[in-house]
């Protein structure tokens, strides 16, 4: 059995719970030693019912699956389950399901595009490169695949190369065409190859009109290319857009003082100043903060509930944070202070699937007490 893998979920429980699940874990997984594999898939099946983010479940059903002969199935569940789990930034357990997926069938181009995309994601990036290469080899149809390995191979230093996939990006309709385009702008102002950036990011520019990123991007190119004019424009929209971000105002200094404007290259000097120093003291205080995190999530899987309760508790309202006080809540045997708290979190995370299923399991679990 893989703790590393349990430990995530089984903070959700204590004592004899945990050792019911892991029970039920050997039990399904002595019938795969066992040669029982319809019941081995039968008892994961039913263990996933109770408990869909037990990912060793997830595994140990894709396992009975492959030892039927059921080699499709299994592979459709591994694609799945390691999209999902990606997606949810649960990375070491999904890009493993993504491995065996392709060890399965080394040839679906769907397959190389996920795992190339979980590398990436997990800023392995010449990993990411060799299976989206091979992804777009075995002719993956969508565009993302082409998107992401341009991405790694920038990553990489292959600029050249890079920028080759981006412009075959440029003939897909679409969204995708709009995408590469604004990164293929940014990797010619990167490279300093400022009249190839200013067209792509202008068009860009037009098709997300609402993009500081884009605009702050083409501010780049402009200065690059002498048109000093047009580049102070567009640092200003940027800094009305939005008026905190640092590197603009360093530019619109430089500009100003090249220019001969002392006052307002002043004000925007002293803001980046301000903005560089607040910066600063905020990531410190993240360390910190990161550190006193760990700290508790660590007393709480040594079963310190109180401990890491309060450590929790003295943080600052946080997902993070709050999703400790939930967990420590729910193993303080208290599951509706502990739903209530996870709640709040999801309200501001909706896109959180891991805590999605941790809630769907608490609620379950509570309506059997």
């Amino acid at each position: 059995m893989n703790r590393a893998l349990l430990a995530i979920f089984l903070l959700a429980f204590t004592g004899p719970a945990v050792a019911q699940v892991e029970a039920e874990l050997a039990r399904a997984q002595g019938l795969i030693g066992d040669g029982r594999f319809d019941e081995a898939e039968a008892a994961f099946r039913e263990m996933l019912d109770r408990y869909p983010a037990l990912i060793d479940a997830h595994d140990g059903l894709a396992t009975a699956l492959e030892r039927q002969g059921r080699r499709r199935e299994a592979l459709r569940w591994l694609l799945e389950a390691g999209q999902e789990l990606v997606r949810a930034g649960d990375l070491d357990p999904g890009t493993r399901f993504l491995e065996r997926a392709v060890g399965l069938d080394s040839e679906l181009s769907s397959a190389h595009a996920a795992l190339g995309h979980a590398y990436l994601q997990g800023q392995r990036y010449r990993a990411a490169e060799t299976h989206l290469r091979r992804s777009v080899e075995l002719g993956e149809t969508s565009p993302m695949a082409r998107l992401y390995l341009a991405a790694a191979l920038w990553e990489l230093g292959e600029y050249d190369r890079a920028e080759a996939v981006y412009g075959e990006l440029l003939g897909f309709a679409g969204p995708s065409a709009a995408a590469a385009r604004r990164s293929l702008g940014a990797l010619h102002v990167f490279r300093g190859d400022f009249d190839k950036a200013i067209p792509l990011l202008g068009a860009a520019l037009g098709e997300s009109a609402g993009s500081v990123q884009v605009r702050y991007d083409l501010a780049c190119a402009l200065e690059g290319a002498g048109r000093v004019a047009e580049a102070i424009e567009l640092y200003v929209k940027t800094l009305e857009d939005a008026p905190d971000f640092l590197q603009a105002h360093y530019r619109l200094a430089r500009l100003y003082r090249a220019g001969g404007r002392a006052e307002q290259a002043t004000r925007h000097l002293e803001r980046f100043s301000e903005l560089h120093a607040e910066h600063q003291a905020r990531t410190r205080e993240e360390g910190r903060l990161e550190a006193r995190l760990k700290q508790a999530w660590s007393l709480l899987r040594e079963n310190r509930v109180e401990a890491a309760r309060k450590l929790f508790a003295s943080l600052p309202p946080g997902p993070e944070s709050l999703r400790g006080l939930a967990q420590a809540a729910y193993a303080s045997g208290d599951p509706a202070a502990a739903i209530a708290t996870l709640e709040s979190v999801l309200a501001a995370e909706p896109e959180r699937l891991d805590l999605r299923l941790l809630l769907d399991e608490w609620r379950v679990e509570a309506a059997r007490r």
